[in-house]
């Protein structure tokens, strides 16, 4: 099983989704498509409908946090329909204007709150903030996590492990050195794959990211846990599945 744990198939044009929903399809890919806001919440959903191997869900990314810090009303009924929860989060490096920064956590301890009362998994944005979030996974006892493009120091890491967090990693890993350490010393159990696509492959190298490039990913994340592909498939599809329907 192909598993793609983070994408944004709202931030692909007209021209290319036909293609991207086909590669789904034939590949095939079991894919979380996270949402920034309301709006693309309401496009991923539409992009997802009568499509079995789309999971779309709600979040308000941090870079958008500071639009709905005082509208936390208008975020249940999303919150509640959405099978789980993402894209949230922190982010006090891109972020540069501080005084968001309290904004941000505002809306992340609104979204961490409703996922422990709903038993959600939530897709996680940390950068910049990783110590921070593992503190407030604690304060609100969520454990069903899932860490995105993690990019803070290996202690931090070891401290999301051990709180029970699961980790993708995508089309950055032959970019980044740490990357590479992290995804060598993550758990099996806890290790995911995604494309962060279109745009993080893009913010890398310039090319578009597709549900195809999910292939390299597996294969690239075997070579570096030293295992064979077709072994890394059977780990994340299981890791997957067993996320999402909570069976330990």
């Amino acid at each position: 099983m192909l598993v793609d744990a983070h994408t944004h198939l709202d931030h692909y044009t007209a021209e290319e989704l036909p293609l991207v929903l086909a590669q789904i399809e034939q590949l095939p890919c079991r894919t979380w498509a996270v949402s920034m806001d309301l709006e693309s919440w309401e496009l991923t959903q539409a992009i997802a409908q009568n499509r079995p191997n789309i999971m779309p869900t709600f979040g308000i990314h941090p870079w958008n946090a500071h639009l709905y810090a005082d509208r936390l009303d208008e975020l249940d009924g999303p919150t509640k329909a959405s099978l789980h929860i993402g894209e949230i989060g922190l982010d006090f490096h891109w972020v540069e204007e501080k005084e968001r920064w309290p904004k941000q956590e505002v809306v992340l301890d609104y979204f961490l709150r409703r996922a422990a009362e709903q038993n959600k998994v939530v897709n996680l944005h940390t950068k910049g903030a990783e110590s921070l979030i593992l503190k407030k996974l604690k304060e609100f006892n969520v454990e069903r996590a899932v860490v995105h493009w993690y990019s803070g120091d290996v202690a931090t890491f070891d401290e999301l492990v051990a709180h029970g967090c699961n980790f993708t990693f995508g089309v950055q890993l032959p970019f980044s050195e740490l990357i590479q350490a992290c995804a060598q010393r993550c758990p099996a159990d806890k290790v995911l794959t995604e494309t962060d696509g279109p745009g993080g492959l893009e913010w890398l190298n310039g090319e578009r990211a597709y549900p195809s490039h999910i292939s390299s990913v597996t294969k690239n994340l075997a070579s570096y846990r030293s295992i064979d592909e077709a072994d890394m498939r059977g780990i994340i599809g299981r890791n997957y599945t067993r996320l999402l329907q909570n069976d330990g």
